[in-house]
């Protein structure tokens, strides 16, 4: 008969002799029987938010929320929290004690207020009269099995087969059985319903769940099966494999001998001949065992006949230069010489040449290891990456060494290793205690420098934890984390974590290397023992759930009660905020659900984990657009996309109309302030001609004054500049010409001539007769002889300087420059 024979590796005192090893023999196929169901009993009372603890039936309405009829109203739960509606409030109803609630076959959902029957519209969350007097029966679903396992129907609450093919009956005193087949012997679960008298059938829902009610409230019963095996033992009993629950010690190592034989290592205790817990095994030739311990040492075991002989102890001897490093071995590896790598904490690394040998020589960093860097000391696990190239994983980086020349290299850009894997995609991955795996390729391992790549996938970054160990299945990494297993495609460069939720307990991962047995399985180590699983039957797809939307606060309101499927809100004219409420339905588990949204102003999702509840401030009128979506039970995101359309109304100054006002009174400011903008440009331009004719005027003799043309000026301001102008001109040569006398001249004041000569010609009195003076200047400079002293005195000027410095302001040349015409 094929078997696995199970021992136990347990810390004690170091023995020189045979040690018979206690192990029981087991058949495979009874190893993969005891993968068994799960039956998980959650209660329900009015301290979980029940309006009553009086249920008297239940129903799943058509978006998948689940109602219970209560002697205190109607009790709405989203798999999170219950919701009481009450009937009193709607018209005509005065009684909120509900007696049994229905569905009819078009899906609506009948309610019993005492003795009448009325309509439950779930939108609007309002009792109407029903009608019609036909009320459809209720549906059993609870009984499969009329009898079984010698229960009587009148015995049983329930009795059917879950989606797992194991049959369940659960008897109305609260007493639960299973069996694989009608035919077989019903077992005990091991676990009774609690319940104030008997159980009644309430209802299955979609998943499957079955609703059980009683005196104490509502019993939801979820079931499953576990995913793995336990490997289990007992101190004082038999080896065995179980199901249920592990009690052993932490599993550190394991080996399964070619004959079938599975060896594990556990801390504490001691059935096999060594000192501490084996930290590593290893195949040694003729069926041995290489068994590195932790503070033991190394062994070399020979295993006959399910009993194991020490064949060779190696420990460290301060005397001995050739002796092991430490007595701390961590890892052993052989590589394709046949030599035996030997991994060490606080000793580094180690060389056995001849593992045959009697006493064989270890060579390390103290005995001929040269080159051997410093950081290394502390030594986790040894891989291989091709058949020249050997890996360390340190509590301070990687270390590479090249077999073939024998130097090493040393990088620490990766922080302290947990393991290390080179994998078939040509990359190597790296197990880091605080940074997720990171990755790198194969061919630049030889490099002087490593740069690391992160994994930014789920269960892989950084924020996944310490990652225990790594393997490589079906060319995809697998990496074994504290509390979770994770799968990585890098193909897709995408992940699936198997969290608690998917091992329906907490399951705390040991540092070993996990191990595939000869039939394909895997045994990874836990905290409390080992597991067996097939990681090609581990479930990936789950239910779906679909996304309700519970609760809508407005401008923060109390919350109001919409339709689960409302997939259109229409906010008033002074609403802009908004809180959403949402619950994704599974009555399963709901734990390791997370949720993400994003808006019509985001692409990207937002991560809000366990958060149910989504904010929307200062919305701008118009369509908005909230899009959810989240994992399953399991964590893994789902293609569930909730979209829901915000509709703001505008306030009448937000309008289309009122918008259209807005630039079409613009655009008439814009043209007025155009208008009015070259209207003033069009006085200023004659103004500057009105100016530079009166400047012309000043220059020519009375003869030639006629010819010059005063643009659009009436006859009295014409004449009143004419007069300052010849006013000017008579006394152009005297400096001391002021604003004063030519307001004299003019018989007006000087501000009521600084007032009028400003709307004529746009310059003051003072600037005019500086022009007047500059100009004739310019004549005399352009057209005489004369000198620039006597051009300055002749046209008031008494100062050369001065003169010189308002001409070059005026014509942006010096007097000289400009009589030579430069």
């Amino acid at each position: 008969m094929t078997g696995i024979f199970i021992s136990i590796t347990r810390g004690g005192q170091a023995r020189q002799r045979v040690c018979a090893l206690l192990f029981l023999l087991l058949p495979a196929w009874v190893i993969g029987a005891l993968s068994q169901p799960i039956c998980r009993i959650t209660y329900y009372d009015e301290f979980s938010g029940l309006s009553h603890r009086r249920i008297t039936q239940g129903a799943q309405d058509a978006d998948g929320l689940v109602w219970l009829a209560s002697w205190n109203g109607l009790n709405r739960f989203d798999g999170y929290e219950f919701l009481t509606i009450y009937p009193h409030n709607s018209p005509g109803i005065s009684s909120d004690r509900i007696r049994d609630i229905r569905h009819t076959e078009d899906g609506l959902l009948l309610c019993r207020i005492d003795e009448a029957w009325y309509v439950f519209d779930t939108e609007r969350h309002t009792f109407e009269p029903y009608p019609d007097k036909s009320v459809p029966r209720g549906t059993p679903y609870n009984l499969e099995f009329e009898t079984i396992g010698g229960l009587r129907a009148d015995e049983l609450v329930f009795a059917r087969r879950d989606r797992f093919g194991t049959i369940w009956a659960i008897t109305r005193k609260g007493l639960i059985y299973h069996a694989d087949d009608e035919a077989g012997r019903l077992e005990p679960y091991g676990e009774k319903i609690e319940s104030l008298g008997n159980l009644y059938f309430s209802f299955i829902d979609r998943q499957g769940n079955v609703w059980l009610r009683n005196g104490l409230g509502v019993v939801k019963l979820s079931f499953g099966r576990h995913p793995y095996t336990w490997v289990d033992y007992c101190r004082d009993a038999p080896l065995r494999a179980s199901a249920v629950s592990g009690n052993g010690a932490e599993v550190r190592s394991a080996f399964q001998s070619p004959d079938g034989r599975l060896w594990l290592g556990r801390r504490g205790g001691t059935s096999l001949p060594i000192q501490g817990t084996a930290y590593c095994m290893a195949s040694y030739k003729d069926g041995g065992l290489w068994v590195g311990s932790k503070p033991g040492g190394l062994y070399r075991l020979s295993l006959e006949g399910g009993l194991a002989h020490v064949a060779a102890h190696f420990r460290h001897d301060e005397g001995e230069p050739a002796s092991i490093s430490s007595d701390t071995i961590y890892d052993i590896l052989t590589d394709r010489r046949g030599r035996l790598w030997i991994a060490t904490m606080c000793g580094g690394l180690n060389l056995m040449e001849s593992p045959t040998a009697a006493a064989p020589i270890f060579i390390n960093s103290t005995n001929g290891m040269a080159g051997y860097p410093e950081e290394a000391s502390k030594v986790r696990r040894l891989a291989m990456a091709g058949d020249s190239i050997l890996m360390l994983a340190t509590t301070q980086g990687l270390s590479v060494m090249n077999m073939e020349d024998g130097t090493f290299h040393f990088h620490s850009g990766c922080g302290p290793i947990m393991d290390v894997m080179a994998a078939s995609d040509g990359n190597v991955y790296v197990a880091t205690e605080s940074r997720g795996v990171l990755s790198v390729r194969v061919d630049s391992l030889l490099d002087d420098s490593l740069e690391f790549s992160g994994l930014d996938a789920p269960g892989l970054a950084s924020s996944a934890g310490t990652v225990m160990s790594l393997f490589e299945y079906d060319g995809r990494v697998w990496a074994v984390c504290e509390k979770s297993l994770t799968v990585y495609d890098p193909e897709a460069h995408e992940s699936v974590v198997y969290g608690h939720n998917y091992w329906k307990r907490k399951l705390r991962f040991s540092e070993g290397r996990p191990l595939r047995l000869v039939d394909g399985r895997w045994l990874l180590g836990v905290q409390e023992g080992a597991i067996i699983l097939s990681l090609d039957s581990m479930e990936t797809a789950s239910h779906e759930p679909w996304i309700a939307i519970t609760s809508l606060s407005v401008n923060n309101r109390a919350d109001s009660i919409p339709a689960a499927g409302i997939d259109t809100l229409v906010m008033a004219k002074d609403e802009r905020h908004l809180t959403i409420r949402f619950a994704a339905l599974d009555y399963e588990d709901v734990s390791g659900i997370r949720y993400a949204f994003r808006t019509d102003t985001t692409t990207r999702w937002t991560d809000i984990g366990m958060m149910r509840y989504v904010a929307m401030s200062d919305m701008k009128p118009g369509e908005h657009l909230l899009e959810l979506r989240s994992t399953d039970n399991k964590g893994q995101w789902q293609t569930n996309h909730r979209r829901l359309v915000i509709m703001v109304t505008p306030q009448w100054w937000e309008t289309t109309w009122a918008y259209t006002l807005y630039i079409i009174v613009g655009m008439a400011l814009l043209i007025g302030i155009g208008c009015v903008i070259m209207y003033i440009e069009s006085i200023k331009r004659d103004q500057r001609a009105t100016l530079e004719a009166f400047l012309r005027l000043s220059q020519k003799r009375q003869a030639e004054s006629a010819s010059i043309v005063i643009p659009r000026q009436n006859e009295a301001d014409t004449l009143f500049m004419q007069k300052i102008v010849q006013y000017i001109e008579a006394n152009i040569a005297d400096s001391d010409l002021s604003v004063n006398s030519l307001a004299q001249a003019t018989a007006t004041s000087a501000s009521g001539l600084n007032r009028r000569m400003k709307r004529i010609v746009n310059v003051t009195p003072a600037e005019f007769i500086k022009r007047v003076r500059l100009e004739r200047a310019a004549r005399l400079l352009s057209s005489t002889d004369m000198p620039i002293g006597t051009i300055a005195l002749d046209c008031g000027f008494s100062d050369s300087n001065y003169f010189a410095k308002c001409f070059k302001a005026l014509k942006g040349q010096t007097p000289t420059e400009y009589r030579r015409g430069e």
